[in-house]
């Protein structure tokens, strides 16, 4: 017989028929073994012993297969509710897991993948495709056939332009009559051009009739080299050059520069940049006089004197 190990468990007159119902004592208990063994099995379960004796041993067997039953149910319960619990663990953390989300590193071959640059914010403006320049008039080669460098003692570019008048120049017919300064300037005001255009004036005033002709060439545009010639009461010989056709034609890009050439084409001197001072018009004024065989003129001086008159 057991003693009272198993505690807990309570039968009733209407538990012990359902304890039996499956096996070979669901058939009809009388009520005295049926009160006998329930007595039994309160005292067990209470954690009382029973003396041996005291009891039959149709009540013996009948306690013992009750209580056997009835905690085979109680642990199965118990188990079932265990199960429950565990599931319900394991949902709620797969549920916080997916929210979560997984905490690992990108697969390798997402992780290689080259940066993508950002677009820019304003793409860029195609280019505008460049104005064609009309092309630069050919310019007649030097009577030797050579194209030759510009340079002293070497001839003067032969070629040709057209004054306000529309009157064609050409240099080497100028030349044939004597010597010609040729000067490569602008017609803007309060410039370095502009600050020598007295001096040179007065090389032009002190030796035109003596020969010496002077040729002012403008980069300029048509009406500003119009107003600029009215305003400076120029009198010597001008043309206008917009796109610097004489400038390639002499082989310079240096504004101003000045060509003294003698009679017959050669080049005696050339003088570049400006000099507000005088003194390069001065240089240039010697040569000249050099050239027609007459006294130089001071035209610093004479400028200064007027100035100082004013």
């Amino acid at each position: 017989m057991r003693d009272g190990g198993e505690r807990g468990l309570v039968l009733s007159a209407a538990a012990l028929p359902a304890a039996l119902s499956g096996g070979a004592a669901s058939a009809a208990l009388p009520s005295a073994l049926t009160a006998a063994t329930i007595n039994a099995g309160n005292l067990f379960a209470a954690g009382f012993g029973v003396a041996a004796g005291s009891m039959s041993a149709e009540v013996a067997a009948l306690t013992d297969g009750v209580l056997r039953i009835m905690l085979v149910a109680k642990l199965k319960a118990c188990a079932a509710i265990l199960a429950v619990v565990v599931l319900l663990g394991i949902g709620g953390a797969g549920l916080a897991y997916r929210l979560q989300g997984p905490a690992t590193a990108p697969p390798a071959d997402v992780a290689n993948l080259p940066a993508v640059e950002a677009a820019p914010k304003h793409l860029p403006e195609p280019a505008e495709p460049a104005e064609e320049l009309p092309p630069l008039p050919e310019l007649m080669p030097p009577p030797d056939g050579e194209a030759g460098e510009v340079i002293v003692g070497g001839p003067a570019p032969d070629f040709k332009v057209i004054d306000p008048a529309g009157k064609t120049i050409d240099i080497a017919e100028l030349t044939a009559k004597g010597p010609v300064l040729v000067r490569l300037t602008c017609a803007a005001n309060n410039c370095g051009c502009d600050s020598e255009l007295a001096f040179f004036q007065a090389i032009h005033d002190a030796y035109k009739d003596h020969g010496l002709t002077c040729l002012f060439i403008f980069r300029s545009p048509d009406a500003l080299v119009a107003r600029y010639a009215q305003n400076k009461k120029l009198n010597m010989l001008y043309v206008v050059d917009p796109k610097g056709v004489s400038w390639s034609a002499f082989q310079t890009q240096t504004m101003p520069t000045n060509f003294l050439i003698e009679k017959g084409g050669k080049i005696v001197a050339i003088t570049a940049g400006c000099d507000p001072s005088g003194l390069l018009a001065n240089k240039v004024s010697d040569k000249a006089a050099l050239l027609l065989g007459i006294e130089s003129v001071n035209v610093k001086s004479q400028v200064e004197q007027k100035k100082a008159a004013r």
